[in-house]
């Protein structure tokens, strides 16, 4: 009787599910022209990267599916203590972005947006002795990040989903690091 009992709540649940997936699926894919506004927070893999938030917004044309949007992102860095020196690095980059918005006939909800990101980098390093106090040096100029976001919507307005970028600074020796977010959008 207990197997019985457990098969057929599955089989319930399953088909609700199912249910649920399918007057999804019946509906029309989300319209996703118009205004966006979303939040990134996520990681870079160097040492001025590390943990970032930031912030997006843009417009996409009805067709083609053009996105034409901004991006500010900070990235909080790190700090390393040596004997009585801790040095810590920080970096902050923002600029437009320019992307197509590619549908997934399969998956309706899905959305794929290959992009393009050029803008301002400002990158800060500071040091800290027993004997002397904060002293910052730091760099900026130009750079930029190509990338591509993967968005599912949830809801006609609500999405998340993934955004990798690789950003490329050409300024003070040109570092180029790899950056993973998670996303979320809204959609007015």
């Amino acid at each position: 009787m207990n197997g019985t009992l457990k098969v057929l709540t599955a089989a319930v649940a399953a088909s609700m599910s199912l249910t649920a997936s399918a007057a999804w699926a019946d509906t029309a894919a989300p319209d996703r022209e118009g205004i966006s506004a979303g939040v990134l927070v996520g990681y870079g893999f160097d040492d001025a990267y590390k943990f970032g938030l930031g912030v997006r917004g843009g417009y996409t044309l009805p067709s083609p599916k053009v996105y034409i949007g901004g991006t500010f992102v900070y990235h909080f860095g790190e700090s390393q203590s040596i004997g009585d020196v801790t040095v810590s690095e920080h970096l902050l980059y923002l600029g437009p972005e320019g992307g197509y918005d590619f549908a997934i006939s399969s998956v309706p909800q899905l959305l794929i947006r290959p992009y393009l990101g050029l803008g301002f980098e400002s990158v800060s390093f500071s040091g800290t002795t027993t004997q002397i106090n904060a002293q910052a040096v730091g760099g900026s100029g130009f750079s930029f990040w190509p990338g591509v976001t993967g968005l599912y919507s949830f809801t006609p307005n609500i999405s998340a989903g993934l955004d990798a970028r690789v950003v490329v600074a050409t300024f003070g020796g040109g570092v180029t690091t790899f950056a993973l977010f998670l996303t979320g959008q809204y959609k007015f």
